[in-house]
């Protein structure tokens, strides 16, 4: 009996001591996570107060300035071709509008706008050239450099001006739509993004206005009651577009 004792106490005592052995590394195990908690807590903390005082000394740029390229100020020049027409020269006035300035000279340089169209002239106020089929809209967007949108740009849509075409929403400016002002659209001043001027050729673009403003006869070009082309053979094309500088 005093065996049986002995035995029953020795292995009580034995669980016991398997216990204590489990809580503490459980213990241990939680104070090691704590610890690395802290560390990262730390860590993080650290990192933190080291980027808000690298903020500090030097502001970071606004978002949509951040991934703007060469393009995006000064003077730049670019010359469209128009099949069968001729060539026109532009200036692009980057510093009036640097990200629609930055968005179209990229695009001249994917050759977005080579083989699209002049699809709609409205009879001495504008053309239009870019996608003709509305698939590209919104596709190419830039926050709007213009009054309307919050942004200041002083080049006024006189004519030989170019614009760029804009959402429906009216705050940022569509780039697969570009707007050549062929009368004096001032009333339109703060509601597009003007970015360039014709330098040379504007002859060519008021040949075009003449053709699509006859009904009949050799050279016409027929156009609905908003200034659209309605037979796609009438398209002038832009057969390219070249930055220059």
């Amino acid at each position: 009996m005093k065996r049986f004792k002995a035995i029953a106490g020795f292995t009580a005592a034995l669980v016991f001591c398997l216990c204590l052995t489990a809580c503490a590394s459980g213990a241990a195990s939680s104070v090691a996570s704590t610890s690395s908690a802290s560390s990262a807590d730390a860590s993080a903390s650290s990192s933190t107060s080291a980027s808000a005082s690298t903020s500090a000394e030097k502001p970071s740029k606004p978002l949509e300035k951040q991934s703007l390229g060469p393009y995006a100020s000064g003077t730049h020049h670019a010359v469209i071709s128009i099949k069968d027409y001729g060539k026109v020269r532009i200036t692009i006035y980057s510093d009036q509008a640097p990200m629609t300035s930055e968005l179209f000279c990229n695009m001249v340089e994917d050759g977005y706008f080579d083989g699209k169209p002049i699809h709609t002239v409205l009879d001495s106020i504008y053309a239009e050239f870019g996608d003709s089929t509305g698939v590209d809209a919104n596709n190419y967007r830039v926050k709007g450099e213009y009054s309307d949108a919050g942004s200041r740009n002083s080049l006024s849509l006189n004519s030989g001006v170019l614009a760029m075409g804009r959402t429906a929403d009216g705050k940022q400016s569509d780039g697969s739509t570009i707007i050549i002002c062929i009368g004096n659209l001032t009333y339109l001043n703060g509601k597009y993004a003007g970015f360039a001027a014709i330098d040379e050729g504007m002859d060519i673009i008021e040949k075009i206005n003449e053709q699509a403003s006859e009904t009949k006869g050799e050279g016409a070009i027929l156009t609905d009651e908003k200034g659209k082309i309605t037979n796609p053979d009438d398209y002038p094309v832009i057969e390219y577009i070249h930055m220059i500088d």
